[in-house]
């Protein structure tokens, strides 16, 4: 029973955390039957700004809220008032600031990052979505950590609701183009996360520690360095093809890279799901923590196994329903794309006990040695193969940053458990998958039959996983 519980309430947070990034997938048959190519195109490039600007101007202050928070004096109303009043402050200010840097400069920054992104209008409007993402982040962590479900919910989806309604109308009904869909999105994105920080911060004593903004920035400015390169690791391959290519070529990567995109988001939102009983295990000093955590990451990722199974096999007839002719030019990178998100999951798993035990100073040093080697291997890539070699790059990418995570967590005696050994197998097992498959054209019996194979090996260790003794971390209360 206990068990199930927790499979339960990881399984709610998981969806609750999927919810409000899914807006993108959600939207994409309005993106394909109300866009051109190339307004799509732009859609995606904004999404790529939108990132890259929220981790900017967050300076890290979310992360750092979501991880200060189980510290024992952040405990209660009166040190919750004070933590989440302090990272209102700093997020405040930070906004401020940007928005000045914006007004002085904001056009001359947007030719150099995107220069096929217009700084008016769309700068503006992804400052709108930004803000509202922040609200959403802040009141999530809050609700989550306090496992408040209800208020959980109301932060995850609101936002979500709010974002794929504001997009509706502007695309759909108002026929706003590239600009609707941006502006859409990011109106209603805000108004949904609003009320549940107004929600939160009514029900505490809000106060501002200039010593603890200081020690809250301590902790995130480095996070801001690492999440920066580590989004050119996600996102450089967008960057790439706009260079590259030309608006249309994107426009046809982006959606390859949505159909995958499930898997992503689903793997990103199971960490934070699990991080408050990991970190209490940690904190109280419980030796299973270890284990648990690699049989739960064993789990996960025999579930992306299977769902990279149904978009490889689906997304042929699904694209072809949606849009035009054009966008079936999207399913020759998805084999690649697929098996290079598996070292994502892998790279969750490593990174969990860096960010546990402060050890975040280390994550740029790792991050930019694949963001060297993942551009090389694009850059031959593409002039070996073409665009679709710059997803040789994303392979690159990822598999170095798992790598050096997993070397660093063994050598420095973070993580006693160590080692996915079910995932490595089914990795090799997905790579022989991808080579028969391009090899064959991506013939029906080939296909099908290697996704029907994978499914089964996956579902096995699913199983696996699920039946060993003690797959879940016991909650022990606050730290």
């Amino acid at each position: 029973m206990r068990r199930l519980a927790l499979l339960r309430s990881i399984g709610t947070y998981t969806l609750l955390g999927f919810v409000p990034v899914a807006t993108n997938l959600v939207v994409v048959p309005i993106y394909l039957r109300h866009l051109s190519v190339e307004e799509y195109g732009l859609v995606g490039l904004a999404n790529v700004a939108y990132t890259f600007t929220l981790l900017v101007t967050g300076l890290g202050l979310p992360e750092a809220y979501g991880r200060f928070y189980f510290e024992k004096h952040n405990a209660g109303r009166e040190g919750g008032g004070r933590l989440l009043g302090t990272v209102l402050a700093g997020v405040t200010l930070s906004t401020a600031l940007a928005a000045i840097i914006a007004l002085v400069c904001g056009p001359r920054l947007y030719d150099l990052a995107w220069p096929s992104l217009a700084f008016e209008p769309y700068g503006w409007w992804i400052a709108v979505s930004v803000g509202g993402a922040t609200l959403q982040q802040l009141a999530f962590l809050a609700f989550r950590n306090a496992e408040n479900l209800r208020m959980a919910a109301l932060a995850s989806l609101l936002p979500f609701a709010g974002g794929t309604i504001g997009t509706y109308v502007a695309v759909a009904s108002l026929d706003g183009g590239a600009e609707g869909a941006v502006s859409g999105r990011a109106l209603g994105y805000l108004a949904g996360a609003s009320p549940a920080l107004l929600v939160l911060a009514s029900s505490l004593p809000l106060r501002v520690r200039m010593p603890q903004l200081r020690e809250l920035l301590e902790y995130g400015l480095p996070i801001v360095v690492y999440s920066l390169l580590n989004h050119v690791l996600f996102l450089g391959d967008r960057l790439l093809f706009e260079r590259w290519t030309d608006l249309e070529t994107l426009a046809v990567y982006v959606l390859a890279v949505t159909i995958i995109s499930p898997a992503d988001i689903l793997a990103n939102a199971v960490s934070p799901a699990i991080v408050p009983r990991i970190y209490r295990g940690w904190s109280a000093g419980d030796a299973r923590v270890d284990v648990d955590l690699q049989r739960i990451y064993e789990g996960l990722f025999a579930i992306q196994v299977i769902l990279l199974c149904i978009a490889l096999t689906c997304a042929g007839p699904v694209v072809t329903w949606l849009g035009s002719g054009e966008y079936t030019a999207s399913l020759p990178y998805l084999p690649f794309l697929a098996f290079a998100h598996l070292f994502r999951v892998r790279y969750l798993y490593f990174s969990m006990p860096l960010f546990f035990h402060k050890r975040t100073r280390f994550l740029p040093l790792m991050t930019l040695a694949s963001i060297g080697l993942g551009l090389a291997a694009a850059y031959a890539g593409f002039r070996w193969f073409g665009p679709v070699g710059i997803t040789v790059g994303v392979i690159a990418w990822k598999f170095s940053q798992q790598a050096l995570a997993h070397v660093f967590v063994v050598r420095s005696g973070l993580m006693r458990a160590a080692g996915m050994p079910r995932s490595t197998i089914l990795s090799c097992l997905f790579l022989a998958y991808v080579a028969a498959s391009y090899a064959a054209d991506s013939t029906p019996a080939v296909l099908w039959g290697g996704a029907a194979f994978l499914t089964a090996a996956s579902a096995l260790v699913l199983a696996r996983v699920l039946a060993a003794h003690g797959a879940l971390p016991v909650h022990r209360g606050s730290a």
